[in-house]
């Protein structure tokens, strides 16, 4: 399936989306206070509580940093008509995160953003967890990732990605050379799609981690992650906890072998 499908019937579905989109007369985003933890810090102190026993599996999204210059409007239900403004006001500021969470963003207002970042170069951490970008607004990403290679976390857990949304991605990153960190948690993707994101990450430079926690991943999905952890020269983490897959004791056999051998850490 090509690129092109997911851009199919392009102008009906903006046009729902328009109508979909309350224009707020008076959008005036407030920065939150910054957290003191940086990026990588943070993410490994929830990979640590993960794996206590009887500790509440925390979001694995970083946080902002003190000294990151950044946009944090997390949860202020900015919607698509929020996004869109911020978008146009982009342009070339400076700012170095763009912490989007909890808004209610569609694929009308992802789509806004990434053809805005298209000529930014300055956005390193995008993370739009927790909103209802689609397919559709995948292949806009996807489009965005060809082209701009300073972003190095891309965090899209909790959307509609699905497994075409995957695929599109895919084709996105088999021609970005920034991505180091991509979270597609929750997401429903197939193993179609996970064998899709591995196949262009294989000989990706910079990827070190990738999350698909809570996606429907089957065997062939896990094969797809066992040959990617093999073959890729920079990838140090897989996330694929709650997946509701059976492993066999051959399947953590073979997870504990690529964690000596190739020093990938797979979380299961």
């Amino acid at each position: 399936m090509s690129i092109e499908k997911a851009w199919e019937n392009a102008p009906q579905r903006l046009n729902q989306l328009k109508e979909m989109t309350q224009p707020k007369s008076s959008f005036e985003p407030k920065l939150k206070e910054s957290f003191s933890e940086s990026f990588l810090d943070h993410f490994k102190q929830n990979i640590a509580a993960a794996e206590t026993v009887g500790v509440n599996r925390q979001n694995l999204d970083p946080k902002t940093p003190a000294d990151i210059n950044a946009r944090n409007l997390t949860g202020h239900q900015i919607g698509d008509s929020g996004t869109i403004e911020l978008s146009e006001g982009l342009g070339n500021k400076k700012e170095n995160a763009l912490f989007l969470s909890d808004n209610q963003i569609g694929d009308l207002g992802a789509t806004s953003l990434a053809n805005a970042l298209k000529s930014n170069t300055s956005v390193e951490h995008l993370i739009l967890s927790n909103n209802k970008i689609t397919d559709f607004a995948a292949a806009a990403l996807a489009d965005l990732l060809k082209v701009n290679h300073h972003i190095g976390w891309l965090v899209l857990s909790k959307n509609a990605i699905g497994t075409f949304g995957a695929t599109c991605l895919a084709d996105g990153l088999s021609e970005n050379k920034g991505v180091k960190y991509l979270v597609l948690a929750e997401n429903n993707i197939e193993d179609p799609g996970v064998r899709a994101l591995c196949g262009s990450l294989e000989k990706h430079p910079k990827i070190e981690g990738i999350f698909l926690q809570g996606n429907p991943i089957k065997e062939r999905g896990i094969d797809s992650l066992e040959s990617l952890s093999r073959r890729s020269k920079s990838l140090r983490l897989i996330d694929i906890r709650d997946i509701n897959f059976r492993f066999k004791k051959s399947d953590l056999d073979r997870i504990d072998n690529l964690s000596t051998s190739q020093n990938v850490r797979i979380y299961t």
